[in-house]
C-alpha cells in the first residue's frame, strides 16, 4: 500500500508519499514519487505492477511541457483506463488503484491537481486530495489547517503543510506505510521530485515549527520538576 496527498497552494502543488515497498514478506524503501517530461508529477496507490504500467502509458502520452488542463486530463485518464484494463481480476474483482497527479499549465498560468479514482475516471480537487492507505488521515490532516487559507500560501509553505500531514497520517497508519516522507513539486516553470537533503531540510523546519507550538500550548514555560506544565493563563 501507499499514502499520497497533494496541496495546491498559491505558488504550485506539492505531493507527498510514504516511501515503502512491500513484496509478500519483504519491505524496503523505495521511490513512490514520479516526474513526466512534461512536468506531470504523480504518486499512486495499487499494485506495483499497475505503477509500472502507469507510467509507461504517461510516457507515451503526446503532451507538450507544462500542458493545458483539458489535454493533461485527457491523456491521464486514458492512461489510467489502459493501466486498469491490464488490473488481474480476482474473482471478478480488481484491486484498487488510485493515482494523484500535479502540473502546471503555462496557457492558463494555473496549477491543477487530478485524482485518478479506481474506476479509471478522473476529477480534479480544488485544494487538496489523498489516496491509498491513510487517505482519510490525509484528508483530515488538511482539514484542520484550512483555517491557514491552505490555497494562498506560499510555495515553502505549502511544502511545509504537505510534509506534516503526510508525516502525520503515516505515523497514525496502521497499514502498510512507513518513514521516511517523499515529496515533489511542481510551479511556474519547474516540476521534480526533491532530493533527500531537500526533503531533510523540510523535516527540520517541521520539527521547529512543531517546538514552537509546544512553546506556544505551554504560554512560553519549559516543563519544571514540579509538573508545571500546559495552557496557562500568565499573572496579570
Amino acid at each position: 500500500m501507499t499514502l499520497v496527498v497533494g496541496l495546491r497552494g498559491a505558488d504550485g502543488v506539492v505531493l507527498a508519499s510514504d516511501s515503502q515497498a512491500t513484496y509478500g514478506e519483504l519491505k524496503q524503501s523505495e521511490n513512490k514519487l514520479f516526474k513526466m517530461a512534461y512536468g506531470v508529477i504523480w504518486g499512486s496507490a495499487g499494485p506495483f505492477s499497475a505503477t509500472q504500467d502507469l507510467y509507461t502509458a504517461l510516457e507515451d502520452a503526446e503532451l507538450s511541457s507544462n500542458p493545458r488542463r483539458e489535454e493533461a486530463k485527457a491523456e491521464i485518464q486514458a492512461a489510467m483506463r489502459s493501466t486498469i484494463a491490464r488490473l488481474p481480476d480476482e474473482d471478478g474483482v480488481k484491486p484498487a488503484f488510485e493515482a494523484l497527479f500535479a502540473w502546471y499549465d503555462a496557457g492558463e498560468k494555473r496549477h491543477y491537481l487530478l485524482r485518478g479514482l479506481r474506476n479509471g475516471h478522473v476529477e480534479f480537487d480544488r485544494t487538496y486530495g489523498a489516496i491509498g492507505s491513510g487517505e482519510n488521515l490525509g484528508r483530515f490532516g488538511f482539514t484542520r489547517s484550512e483555517f491557514l487559507q491552505l490555497q494562498t500560501l506560499p510555495l515553502e509553505t505549502t511544502r511545509l503543510i504537505t510534509y506534516m500531514v503526510a508525516e502525520e497520517a503515516v505515523k497514525a497508519s496502521s497499514k502498510a506505510v512507513d518513514l521516511p516522507i517523499q515529496l515533489a513539486l511542481v510551479s511556474r516553470g519547474e516540476a521534480r521530485v526533491l532530493r533527500d537533503d531537500e526533503v531533510e531540510g523540510t523535516s527540520n523546519a517541521v520539527g521547529f515549527y512543531r517546538e514552537r507550538q509546544r512553546e506556544l500550548l505551554s504560554g512560553g514555560r519549559q516543563a519544571s520538576g514540579d509538573g508545571e506544565r500546559g495552557i496557562r493563563p500568565r499573572p496579570a
